[in-house]
């Protein structure tokens, strides 16, 4: 058995903006990223997990799952950090429209 990461339904499940915009920056590296870091502790992300991801990977099931048996690293110079325990989700969103208007990218 190798030691490469399991596949898991997470990743076939991108958001489609995110594929676009990833696809995009690897094309035209003229196209600016905002990098913004969603800051949810582990157990908050755990006891979210609707579809149990977290459990099989607690269990062995999946292998090298972030922040379970594969180191995190927190981004060094996020420009938007959402905390999601002390905000609510509709207020992050609002954050990052409020920094993509002030950059000329959204009126």
């Amino acid at each position: 058995m190798n030691n490469r990461r399991n596949p898991t339904p997470l990743g076939k499940r991108l958001p489609v903006m995110f594929v676009i915009v990833t696809l995009a920056v690897r094309f035209d590296p003229s196209i600016v990223f905002i990098e913004v870091f969603v800051d949810t502790p582990l157990d908050v992300c755990e006891s979210r997990d609707v579809k149990g991801i977290y459990a099989q990977a607690r269990k062995g099931a999946i292998m090298q799952f972030t922040g379970v048996d594969d180191a995190y690293e927190k981004p060094l110079a996020a420009e938007i950090t959402m905390e999601t325990t002390a905000c609510s989700a509709e207020e992050n969103a609002a954050r990052v429209i409020d920094v993509l208007r002030e950059r000329g990218y959204v009126r």
